[in-house]
Order: C-alpha cells, then structure tokens, then sequence
C-alpha cells in the first residue's frame, strides 16, 4: 500500500507503489483490464472505449483524497467552510487536470504509446461539460480549481445541464445555428450521482403545489498536489415519468429545469424557466448546505460565522429569502435573529452594471411560483425602506423619496435581484478595481450610507495558471520551470517575476519567441480545420474570442477589418503588414444583431478569402462552437488581444488576463481589468485607445451626435457605406442612429492604435518580444489565487485545512482490501453516473 507521504509527495507513485517502467508496465495492465471491461475483445476497442479506461483508471486514484478531505471538512476541528452558487460553471475537459493531480500524465502517455495509441488523441476524446458559456462560468471554474490549490473548504453548487448552453453551428449563409450540446449522452466518467445525499425536495406553485425531489451529481475539484480534492455539486430536479402539469402548471415547463443552459428570456416561457431553475439552485444548495452544518454543529444559531455563501452575480440572489424561508419556517428560529444571520452569511459579488443583465422578476411570477418567497421578499423590502426612513430623516421629502427609490428592492411590480443581494449581504464587490467604485458610485450609491463603509471590498479577477499556462502552453510553461529551477510558480504565479532578470538573456528570449511561433502554428492549424482559411504564420496574429454582445464591440472590430480592406484595395501599391484576424463566440439564441454580427464576421471571411489581390495580406477566420478546449489553443498563439469593450461597460474580463500571461499584447479600452493589466505591464506595454468612462459621460451629457462623429471619420463613414452594399445596413445603421456603445467615437483612435501595433510586430521584433514578456510577467498579478485567497480572508473568514494524511491511508486500504479498483460503468450508450461500489459509505 503506497503511505500518503509518498502519495503527495513530488515523485508521486499514484498510488501503485511502483516507480519507472514498472509503473508504466503497471498502468499498461490496468487500462488493459479496464478496456476489457467495457469491449471483451480489446482489438476491437474504440477511442472512446481508450479514454473511458484512462478516465477511469485517474478519477478511481483520485477518489481516496476525496473522502479524506470531505471527511476533514467534517470533522468538528475544522471551523468555516465556504460555499459559491453559480448558474454556470465552464470547467473545460476534466482529464488533464485529474492527470495533474495524480501525477500520471507522463506515465500514462507513455503506456498508451506503448499499446500502439496516440496519447493525445485519446485524451482528447472527451467533450467539454455543458455547464458553462461564458466568463462567468469560467471565473467559477478558476475559483474552484483556486480553492483546492489553496487548500480551502470551498464548495462548489450549481445546475446539472443534460444539453449545455448550444453547440454552435455554422450555416452556408454564415449563420448562427444553435444543437443541442449533449454531452452527457454517452457517459461521462467525472460525475457520481450522490445516493447519500439527502432526500431534498423543492415545493413549487401556490396552486396545486408539487413536491419534486432533487438529486446531487457531484464532480472533483483537485488541487495540483492531489492532497485536496474539493467537490461541485450539481443538481437534478426530478421529475416523474407519469407527472402531469395539467391546466395549472402547463406554462412552466418543468421537465426542462436541467435541459439548458439560458433558456430565451425573450418570451414568457424562458423567462419562467430561467426562474424555476434559479430557485431549484439556491433551495437544494442551501438545503444542503443546512444539512450538513447540523450534522456538524447540531445547531444552526453559529451558522454565522461558521459558513459562509458567495451569491455568484444576481442569479443565485433569491437564496436570501430561501435561507430565511428554511431558517424561520422550517428550523423554528425568530425572524429577526434569521435575517441577522442571513445578512452576514451571504455575500454578492456584482459582474455587470447594465440595467438589463441585472434581474428582475416579477412579483406575480414568484408568487405564483412559491409564495412563500414573495412573501418574504415583500416584507424584507418594507423592512429596508422603514430603515431608510431612519437613516435618511434629515433629507427632504423629495430626496428622502429618491433615496428609496435608489434602493428599493421592490420596484414597481418587480423585485430587483441586485438590489435584493447588495442590501442583504454582508460583503459587496466588484471584480475589478474600476468597476468596483462604479458598483459603488452609481449603481448602488446609497450602499455604503445604508450599511457602512466595511461592505465594500474588491476582489479583481483572476485565471487559473494551471489550466490557461501549464496545460495550454506547455512548451512556455516548462521555459518557465527551466529558468526558475523549481515549479513553484505553478501554485504561487507571483514567482515568475524572476523572469525580468532573464530579460536581458538573448537565449531565453529567442525561446520564447520561438514558443510563440510553434503555438501559432497550432492556432493556424485549428483555423485551417474549422474554416479552411490558411493563414500566414509570420503575420499578426490579431485575436478577439469571447461572448458576441454589442458592448465588446466585435462590430467595431469588423468595421476595423473593413476599413483595411477598402485602404488596401484603394492603394495596392502600398508595402503593408500581414495581418491575420481571428474571432470566436457565441450569440445568446434571442440576441438578433449579435447573431447579426456573425454572419457579418463570416461574409468578410469569404470575401477576404476569395479577393486574390490581396496576397493574403489580411485574413479573417471565425471559429465555430468556441470552448475552454479550443481556447486552450487560440490563447498561447495570438499576438494582439483585443480588448475593446466601452469604457465603463466590461466589469474586469478574463480573457485580456489569459492572452497577457501568454504573451499577448493587449490593444483596448480603459475598461475593466485593462486598467490593472495596464498599471502591472506600464501603459507603454499596452496600446490603449478610446474615451474613458468620464469623458464619455461629459460626452452624452451634452447630447452624443454619432452623425457628426462618422462625418469626421471618412474611414468610418465609408466602412458602413460597404456594409451596406453587401446586406448588412441593419448593423450600419446601429451606428448610425443611436450608436449606444460609441464606435463612432472611438474608432479613429482605435485606427491609430491599429497601425501602431502592426508596424511595431512588423518592423520591431525586438521591441515586440520584449512587451510580450512584460505581458507574461505581468500575469503575475492575476491569477485566481490571489483573487481567492482574497474573498477566503474578506469575505469568507476560512482559512487552508489540510485533509488529514492517516485518513487518507485508512481509506486506499479500504479500497484496496475491498478490491474497490472499480471498472468505470461506462459503456457504449450507457452511463458513468453510477456510485463506484464502497463510494456512497467511504464518504459518508
């Protein structure tokens, strides 16, 4: 039996007590006998039937850290825990990091080679779970993955999706076309269906009410060492076979609860859906999470200061009136000392200051829905305007009014989500530094008046270096390790700013610089396979992926692409840069000119593709179905990140951080994170353009003209002119009339900054590899780590716990002498959520 001193240690053995060869020749066997399992035949094995053997083989080695930590977390020497609601989490394939943890990537690749396999191929089999869209989803998945590397009790909650978000397909008019993202059909290996949790159930609708049991999946958050092992938990409404909605519930589609991701909220039925599913998040996460406290503690009146819950933007915020729905109605405690405690427990975190990303939800709805809740929130609403009465007795009446109406949490017939979540917390941020003064100064600027100045706090987002740099650029990642002597960045990433004593060495600059070139081969790779356009490698590489919405003004970035266009077609005599432009995204299926915006991107494709005379001198390439996997490839090869959001409108970003750490510089706004990323790289390292926040407040506020901006831009006037002829005035004309999120404004400096990066790549390689390191250094700053370790001692008040090395022993001997070295449960149509035998008990 391998001890746990050699499990965690830095020449892990897996757990197979065998080192070298032996272990290799080992692990052969194993994924052998796991193949058989699943086809008799092993020569008839298919690439799934590969992966499904490995999978199995890592997440079974796994499993014993994950009881010890659960079982830590237990134990009543362990004080606080944190809990993350989230409607999304965007966690990118599980088995790199599983192999991470277990310190099995190099020996397993080296037995599937030696069976006659492509390492990589095989690993690449597995889809990425449909949990997940956006930043949002991914910021999660960092924190996660941030919390085991920490070593915190932190515990994950959201929605098990049976169809994701979509899958995006491109159709021959270059349009969106969402399928179903069904990637669970088959079996996944990286989820247990948890028997041992619970019962729980939800009670929906005031008429007629139904009671629908919810079900846990559970999923591993390891950390690098594989010494924590934290969990996710996702939930599953279940609904009877023979369930009925009949008259009275025929308009909420419940059976669809875990089908979607972001159902359409642009008719009554998704928005009744994305309801539902919000409230089934927060009733089975805290019901759980009361569970467990109580088996714990036996009481629920130290909940605060012993658990704490991190509402994860607005979706999850009804769990306010939920804990106070459990804690009065079904715990007997008074309401006052409840709302003390909720108050403290929960803590918001604010992504977005536009007015419509901020929910609301009709009154009616959620009475209907569970009234209860309604109930609830009605009376917590008159609680908080009687306290502004107090708070705000010397103003007016005029100005005492608008103070009300400023925090109200009813509003009209709505109940505003943001503002339920910001007055009931006992912490408020923000996600950059930037955003977290404008949370403060104009969305909910009574905030600190009504609750004090110790609510605000900022927590500046960050990326996982172990997903976005070891595992996406492991070529830059082991320079990196060479050049330091120790992998210790890999945990704590503000080492690698012993790289700027390197700065000056030709040969470690010339290796990064040829890192670059080897990860833009791949990305030209990619490019070639999901659009058959063929780009030069030695051009810039100019990359904008993310959410297609109109505030990141992809538009302004088409428009750009455009203008070259026209300039090269008008002087073709002209010495010019190569330049290759690369985007990625997908538009939310009721988001009309963000789809619009596409099928643009892809006209210009095959313009630009066709158009001979170019030489191929400016290319333009979207990639389909964007997702962690494919940006594990498009980050490490881009030359510019575009970043280019309107100034006040981008929260922080994730995205400008990944492209910085691998060497990417960033053109954009003073938006968001930029600010920071510019104050760790020096503006000079960055090409910033466009109006910031305040001078396109004093902009609007003496009436924003964008007629008389285009006039003054013939580049620009032009640009739509074309758009225009090839079918697209509609999006020209959302320039034209309103120009919500000032291009207009923005784009002839947007034009400069352009042409001063092109001829920087071009004629200054040097200079260029130089900023680009900056950049990687500079990521230093921006790593989850740091952001967690900041929400663990502001928000959460948990400290590191470390799962307890002699449980760890006593639970592989209880695999090992119960031959618990389980087969997977996978098979061809069939399923992995299954309990591997002995789990259930091991972890209760």
């Amino acid at each position: 039996m391998a001890k746990a001193k050699d499990a965690f240690s830095d020449d892990k053995t897996g757990g197979s007590g065998f080192e070298g060869d032996e272990r290799v020749q080992h692990i052969e066997s194993a994924l052998i006998e796991r193949v058989r399992q699943i086809v008799p035949d092993v020569s008839h094995a298919k690439r799934e039937d590969w992966y499904a053997a490995v999978a199995g083989l890592v997440r079974d080695e796994l499993i014993p850290a994950w009881q010890a930590t659960e079982q830590t977390y237990a134990s009543s020497q362990v004080e606080g825990q944190a809990h993350y609601l989230s409607i999304e989490w965007l966690l990118g394939p599980n088995i790199s990091t599983a192999l991470q943890a277990a310190k099995l990537e190099k020996d397993v690749k080296q037995a599937l080679t030696n069976l006659g396999h492509d390492p990589q191929k095989i690993l690449d089999f597995e889809m990425d779970p449909g949990l997940g869209n956006g930043g949002l989803g991914r910021l999660a998945a960092c924190f996660i993955d941030s919390g085991a590397n920490l070593h915190i009790p932190l515990h994950g909650y959201g929605l098990f999706y049976r169809d994701g978000f979509f899958r995006q397909v491109i159709n021959e008019e270059g349009q969106q076309v969402e399928r179903p993202h069904q990637w669970h059909s088959e079996g996944y290996p990286w989820t247990f269906r948890r028997g041992d949790v619970g019962p729980f159930s939800v009670t929906l609708f005031k008429d007629n009410p139904k009671v629908f049991e919810v079900r846990a999946h559970d999923m591993m958050a390891p950390s690098y060492d594989g010494r924590t092992v934290n969990t996710l938990r996702l939930w599953e409404l279940v609904v009877p076979e023979d369930f009925d909605a009949g008259d009275a519930h025929k308009n909420w589609e419940i059976r669809a609860v875990n089908k979607q991701l972001y159902p359409s909220d642009h008719d009554t039925g998704g928005k009744d859906l994305r309801l539902l599913q919000e409230y089934v998040l927060v009733s089975a996460s805290l019901q759980s999470i009361l569970n467990d406290h109580l088996s714990k503690y036996d009481t629920l009146d130290n909940l605060y200061p012993m658990t704490s819950i991190q509402i994860n933007d607005t979706h999850p915020a009804l769990a306010i009136p939920e804990l106070m729905r459990l804690l009065v109605d079904e715990h007997g405690m008074e309401w006052e000392r409840a709302k003390e405690i909720t108050c403290k427990v929960c803590n918001y975190t604010n992504h977005t200051l536009m007015p419509e990303a901020l929910e609301k939800w009709d009154r009616g709805k959620l009475d209907y829905l569970s009234p209860r809740i309604e109930s609830i929130l009605y009376r917590l609403h008159n609680e908080l305007m009687e306290e502004a009465d107090v708070k705000f007795a010397h103003l007016s009446d005029e100005d005492r009014a608008q103070a009300k109406a400023r925090i109200a949490v009813r509003y009209g017939d709505d109940y505003r989500m943001g503002h339920l979540a910001a007055f009931h917390s006992g912490r408020v941020n923000g996600v950059s530094a930037m955003h977290t003064e404008l949370v403060f100064e104009d969305l909910f600027p009574d905030l600190i008046a009504m609750r004090g100045s110790s609510i605000k706090v900022n927590h500046t987002n960050g990326i996982s270096q172990r997903r976005f740099l070891v595992k996406a650029n492991p070529a830059l990642a082991t320079l990196i390790t060479r050049t330091m002597g120790d992998e210790v960045w890999i945990t704590d990433l503000e080492h690698i700013r012993v790289l700027e004593d390197h700065m000056e060495d030709p040969d470690f600059m010339e290796r990064f610089a040829a890192i670059k070139r080897g990860n833009k081969e791949r990305l030209a790779d990619l490019v070639r396979e999901e659009t058959g356009v063929e780009l030069d490698t030695d051009a810039l590489f100019d990359v904008q992926v993310k959410r297609i919405h109109e505030y990141k003004r992809q538009l302004m970035n088409l428009l750009h692409t455009v203008a070259l266009y026209q300039d090269m077609k008008e002087h073709p005599e002209a010495k010019r840069p190569k330049i290759a432009k690369i985007m990625a995204g997908k538009a939310a299926p009721g988001y009309g000119t963000a789809k619009g915006i596409i099928a643009l991107a892809h006209k210009l494709q095959r313009i630009l593709d066709e158009d001979q005379s170019l030489g191929g001198k400016l290319k333009l390439a979207f990639i389909p179905d964007y997702n962690v996997r494919k940006a594990e490839i498009i980050v490490p090869g881009a030359n510019l990140s575009e970043q280019i959001s309107t100034a006040g409108t981008e929260a922080s970003g994730t995205s400008n951080m990944k492209f910085a750490l691998n060497g990417a510089i960033t053109i954009g706004t003073r938006d968001g994170a930029n600010v920071e990323i510019g104050e760790e790289t020096g503006e000079e390292n960055i090409f910033f353009f466009g109006k910031t926040e305040e001078e396109l407040e004093a902009i609007n506020a003496a009436g924003y003209k964008p007629a008389e901006w285009i006039e003054k831009s013939p580049r620009l006037k032009k640009a739509l002119e074309f758009l225009d002829s090839i079918g697209f005035k509609y999006l020209a004309d959302t320039v034209r009339n309103d120009d919500r999120y000032r291009i207009a404004a923005d784009f002839d400096d947007y034009w400069d900054k352009h042409h001063q990066a092109a001829d920087l790549y071009h004629n200054n390689r040097p200079e260029w590899r130089r900023r680009a390191v900056i950049n990687t250094i500079a990521g230093a700053h921006f790593s989850s780590d740091r952001t967690v370790e900041g929400y663990a001692r502001q928000n959460w008040a948990v400290h590191p716990v470390y799962p307890d090395l002699d449980l760890y022993d006593e639970i592989r001997a209880l695999f090992e002498n119960h031959s618990l070295d389980v087969p997977l449960g996978l098979r061809r149509n069939g399923s992995a959520d299954t309990d591997p035998q002995g789990f259930d008990a091991a972890m209760g």
